[in-house]
């Protein structure tokens, strides 16, 4: 949790104030303030320096610090001037500073953003800052010395501007009018969303007086009350806020708070606070050479921040192809553990897919083969060695064997043993002249149904 030191600096006092940058937003700690019994002199400001060293013992988690100068050391107006870019702009306001501002000499410092609206080409209107440049100088060299770091220094009007977006959400909507009077700041100042429209400064002692400075500087720059509705006023009248907004209870005003935990902060306070909430929107009152330590300062950051970014995508890309080589090791690793595996069962895949083969080699082969096949197994199986076939043949209702045995009524009995044939008979048998020792016969055999049903009749095979 860091802390800055936000100031305002009058010529005759500086108002401390503590920021911490927590998550919940920047947290308000104590208010403390110096009296300054003399102004800069000769680039130095030796009561300031000692105002500093003194807040350091309240204020001593603090090393940065952002300036706000009273309304006495730096102005703040709204002027019109051409579009350019800012560093032109900046050039353009500081040769012209006495142009814009009456109590500017030719040793002011001076800056301005101009509004982002308009068409090309035309005038915009800018939001101008002015400030001695002996001032300048000399609270920065306070800073320096107390041994702290100056990160901002802008007119109190800017700085209160930002406190009240920092802490009022509403203004970054609508047109808020910001009065402040005190016994020496008074002033009308004028916003809408980021752009500040007017800052006046207002005369009068009375409440009546503000009033009609605050409806003036309304209708100048938003409209008549009767086309707009009542403006939000956030007032900041006397040594603190006026908690009841007596003095804008009118209907022409809408009253809007400030968070409970600033509520009684005055206006040099809050303008203390907002210094501490400047962006680069903000416009600052700073020498030349700080503006170029500054650029300097943005352009290492872009290339520290281009280098680390470089470094980081190289680490992320060495650690990522790191991580792949340790993936492909690992896979090759488990790729070479089932090596072994994978091979043994590539061999049994081959070994199964060949008995495949085979099978269906075998399969062809006895889906080609003649019907009449198991019967003449059968008929050689169970025929005795000592018979012989000299002709077979077959119809649909059966074979007839001729052929030749040493005693046909033997051959005829061991095929009727065979349970795939059936109705054996011995048709004839007779012994030729001259073969007295074998006996020629003639055999029919029904076959099984279903053994060669539906056969044709096949010729007669002769020996």
């Amino acid at each position: 949790m860091s802390a800055v030191l936000g100031l305002t600096i009058a010529r005759d006092r500086v108002v401390a104030v503590l920021v911490r940058r927590t998550a919940r937003g920047p947290q308000v700690s104590g208010r403390v303030e110096r009296a300054l019994s003399a102004g800069p002199a000769e680039g130095a400001w030796p009561e300031l320096l000692e105002a500093l060293r003194g807040l350091l013992e309240p204020f001593g988690g603090a090393t940065e610090v952002s300036v706000a100068l009273h309304r006495s050391l730096g102005h703040a107006k709204t002027i019109t001037v051409p579009r350019l870019a800012r560093t032109e702009l900046r050039g353009l306001v500081t040769r012209h500073a006495r142009r814009y501002f009456l109590s500017a000499t030719d040793q002011s410092l001076a800056d301005a953003i101009p509004e982002r609206s308009g068409r090309r080409g035309t005038p915009v209107r800018a939001l101008a800052t002015c400030a001695e440049a002996a001032v300048v100088e000399a609270v920065l060299a306070a800073v320096r010395e107390a041994g702290l770091r100056c990160v901002a220094v802008t007119p109190a009007s800017c700085a209160l501007v930002e406190a009240v977006r920092s802490l009022v959400p509403a203004s970054r909507r609508a047109p808020v009018l910001i009065a402040v009077r005190s016994e020496d700041w008074q002033e009308g100042i004028a916003v809408r969303g980021r752009t500040i429209l007017a800052v006046e400064p207002w005369t009068g002692s009375d409440d009546d007086d503000l009033v009609v400075a605050a409806a003036r500087l309304a209708e100048s720059v938003l409209g008549s009350a009767s086309d707009r509705g009542p403006l939000s006023v956030i007032p900041l009248v006397g040594p603190r806020r006026d908690p009841d907004g007596d003095v804008f209870s009118g209907g022409a005003f809408s009253l809007l708070r400030l968070p409970p935990a600033v509520d009684g902060l005055d206006a040099a306070a809050l303008a203390a606070f907002g210094a501490t909430q400047c962006t680069a929107d903000t416009p600052q009152v700073i020498p030349e050479r700080i503006w170029q330590e500054t650029a300097r300062a943005e352009r290492l950051r872009a290339v520290l921040l281009a280098a680390v970014a470089v470094v980081a995508l190289t680490v992320a890309g060495v650690a990522h192809l790191w991580g792949l080589r340790r993936e492909l090791a690992a896979v090759v690793e488990e790729r070479q553990a089932h090596a072994q595996a994978v091979g043994t069962a590539l061999v049994i895949a081959r070994e199964i897919q060949s008995v495949r083969s085979r099978l269906e080699a075998v399969r062809q082969a006895e889906s080609g083969v003649s019907r009449w096949s198991r019967v003449l197994v059968s008929v050689a199986q169970t025929l005795p060695d000592s018979a012989f076939l000299v002709a077979f043949t077959a119809d649909s209702t059966g074979v007839r064997l001729d052929g030749v045995a040493p005693a046909a009524a033997s051959a005829a009995s061991a095929l009727s043993r065979s349970p795939q044939l059936r109705d054996v008979t011995l048709v004839s048998a007779f012994r030729s002249p001259g073969a007295e020792d074998m006996e020629r016969f003639a055999l029919t055999i029904a076959v099984q149904p279903g053994a060669a049903a539906g056969a044709p009749a096949s010729p007669t095979v002769q020996p």
